[in-house]
């Protein structure tokens, strides 16, 4: 597909709706599907990548005829458990490889509408930036400016919590194809393969689908980026920095930092989610912690000679 064919969303500005699934060409699937692992872990069709790509060309052929006249069914994804460090484990849902290949075109048709949207300080899951691209905004910003707190927090198992409702109202913010939106509303209420039964999904989007990281960014593009900017420039008294990598960000404050956490407990609760007490934390930063300590102990003997 050529590039250009794109590129009248994203002159749109933030708030127009647009329309896009015309875009999801026999082409433009044809290239999803090379764009996918080879040796990706195959979902419960049991279709690999090789198998797929004998007679390709009729398949996508067909596989567009399906997706434009409605014909298209998603399946359920396979449920894969990884282990985790700390001894827990990862829930995955691989897709089947059609559902993979048609997910990668989304992706690529809705990054062309979002990429202008997405605000400055998002770095996860975006085509050309990168977490050492995160950390080296993060490292300037906190060498430049003046900050005494960092907060580092984490959403307590954001890809299983996020709501279906609040994502599709989010996307229908920007996209007025009924078609895309019926296709993202499948995916989400598939549900998973486990024990040779289907389990349905009322919430949530499956870690290891190709669309979850872009749904991912979209939600907490409404949920924590606008909401984080606008709070910064109503309530800030001084530098605040914010930097975001999927559901993990770190917020630098001169001050106001306990403001801050208190009402982004109440944002995130609003849209079911929660910060995991465990990985958040609130710390002094240690380029001025020692002096704000100074500080504080003055101005206490102060306030103790003045009260004595």
């Amino acid at each position: 597909m050529r590039r250009w064919d794109l590129k009248v969303y994203v002159k749109q500005p933030e708030g127009t709706r647009v329309c896009s699934s015309r875009h999801i060409t026999p082409r433009l699937l044809a290239q999803s599907f090379y764009a996918l692992r080879r040796d990706a872990a195959v979902g419960v069709d049991g279709m690999s990548w090789r198998e797929y790509e004998e007679g390709l060309l009729q398949r996508v052929t067909d596989l567009h005829a399906r997706l434009h006249s409605g014909a298209y069914r998603a399946t359920p994804s396979r449920r894969v458990y990884i282990p985790k460090a700390d001894g827990r484990q990862r829930l995955l849902g691989i897709a089947s490889l059609e559902d993979m290949i048609v997910q990668q075109a989304v992706v690529t048709v809705l990054n062309a509408i979002y990429k202008e949207d997405f605000l400055g300080f998002s770095y996860g899951f975006r085509p050309g930036r990168s977490q050492h691209d995160a950390l080296n905004v993060l490292t300037v910003a906190l060498k430049g400016q003046k900050v005494n707190w960092i907060l580092d927090a984490d959403i307590t198992s954001f890809f299983d919590e996020i709501d279906h409702e609040w994502m599709l109202m989010f996307l229908g913010h920007r996209n007025a194809d009924r078609r895309l939106l019926g296709l993202i509303c499948k995916w989400l209420q598939a549900g998973v393969m486990e024990d040779g039964r289907r389990v349905a999904a009322t919430k949530g989007t499956p870690q290891g689908a190709v669309i979850s990281p872009l749904r991912a960014n979209i939600y907490l593009h409404y949920v924590l980026d606008l909401w984080a900017r606008q709070w910064r420039q109503r309530y800030a008294r001084g530098d605040v920095i914010i930097v975001r990598y999927a559901d993990d960000s770190v917020v630098g404050f001169k001050t106001q930092s306990q403001q801050f956490l208190v009402q982004l407990r109440e944002r995130l609760a609003r849209f079911g989610l929660s910060l995991n007490a465990s990985k958040t934390r609130l710390i002094e930063f240690a380029r001025f912690a020692a002096r704000n300590r100074r500080k504080r102990v003055s101005e206490r003997g102060t306030n103790l000679a003045l009260t004595s």
